[in-house]
């Protein structure tokens, strides 16, 4: 499994980039919570809603990594499986000749 890894590094790499970047959207978007909470106990509605607003925004871009990782996982899972059949091929050939 790690030689197919290896083939396709780039593209493992990037995956694992865009599920970092998708987490840290998801870590910021607890800050933003945590940060219009205190704002709303504060009755300080004018940052309340500047919380609020940065919060949907971030929510939206976890949203659209979430999905390309789900989208690039797949792409991803077609290129190794791709590799290891033309592997088995390969190898079945030798064997039929």
């Amino acid at each position: 499994m790690g030689k197919y890894l290896k083939a396709n590094w780039q593209k493992v790499a990037l995956l694992i980039f865009l599920m970092a970047i998708t987490e840290l959207f998801t870590v910021l978007a607890s800050v933003f919570n945590a940060n219009s909470l205190n704002a709303l106990v504060a009755h300080n509605l004018k940052n309340f809603f500047y919380q609020i607003l940065f919060l949907l925004l971030v929510w939206v871009a976890v949203i659209f990594f979430s999905y390309l990782v789900a989208n690039y996982t797949q792409v991803v899972i077609q290129d190794i499986d791709i590799s290891i059949r033309h592997h088995i091929t390969k190898k079945n050939r030798k064997i039929i000749l």
